[in-house]
């Protein structure tokens, strides 16, 4: 990936040519999602598989722990609530690391496209609305959504918020990454990396290492703001009715306990 492949990218926003013109974050897009939907019958496959009565296998054990380390992640953010939204925000996550990834192979990154972005940033401000009316009712989120006409100009700001910080701090990550590739390959044609060959590797590890730090960032951050922006409509009777569950759920719990102990 290079800064002319991310001008020649950015250029296609503006093309008002009569032949169509698929930009190059169009195969990313397609590529990550094959991937994805491989990863997700892996998973299910995977899981299929488990016996209860057998110790788990290394495969079992891994999409065990990271499904319930990502979802002891989300309750932290929601107090274990929203969890029919889990789902969505574990292959959400994944499918935007996906579409970075994609620029090892030398492909576009999809976030550097704004249609991209502003898509899942559609979603996620969709999202919003639908959460709100299913748990606080049509009226009631009408009326406490837009108590001031001034606020209806405001709706409007976290769908600009997140795509455009998903698709800065993409670009950014790009150009980014390009300056330093530039910086050390610079370093790598002096005579110290002629005497130590192994230098040349250590400059490809570190610049792939920086690049998936930073598309991490990214997936991590649009994941958790989503979150929290739909955890912030959550209603009044659908909170009382989850603890009502809580509750429910600790003395089950507290009752199976005691008669394993009377046991």
């Amino acid at each position: 990936m290079t800064i002319n492949k991310i001008s020649h990218g950015l250029s296609n926003i503006s093309s008002f040519s009569n032949e169509p013109v698929l930009p190059p974050q169009f195969w990313t897009i397609i590529m990550s999602f094959i991937i994805l939907m491989l990863l997700v019958l892996f998973i299910n496959i995977v899981m299929r598989k488990a016996d209860p009565k057998k110790p788990p296998t290394t495969s079992q054990l891994l999409v065990t722990e990271t499904w319930s380390g990502f979802s002891s992640f989300i309750d932290s953010l929601t107090g274990s609530r929203m969890k029919k939204a889990y789902p969505y925000l574990f292959v959400l996550f994944f499918f935007i690391l996906a579409t970075s990834f994609m620029s090892f192979f030398g492909w576009m990154p999809a976030a550097t496209q704004p249609i991209f972005a502003i898509t899942l940033g559609f979603i996620t401000f969709i999202g919003i609305y639908v959460v709100g009316i299913a748990t606080r009712g049509l009226l009631r989120f009408g009326k406490e959504k837009y108590k001031n006409p001034i606020e209806i100009f405001t709706q409007i700001s976290p769908l600009l918020s997140i795509s455009m910080r998903l698709f800065g701090a993409t670009v950014a990550t790009a150009v980014l990454f390009n300056l330093m590739t530039i910086i050390l390959e610079g370093v790598g044609r002096t005579d110290f990396a002629a005497i130590w060959p192994a230098f040349n590797f250590f400059i490809k590890w570190a610049t792939n290492m920086i690049d998936i730090f930073f598309m991490t960032i990214q997936a991590f951050v649009f994941v958790v703001l989503t979150t929290i922006y739909w955890r912030m409509e959550l209603g009044d009777k659908y909170l009382n009715q989850e603890r009502k569950k809580g509750k429910q759920k600790k003395k089950l719990d507290k009752k199976e306990s005691s008669k394993l102990t009377k046991k």
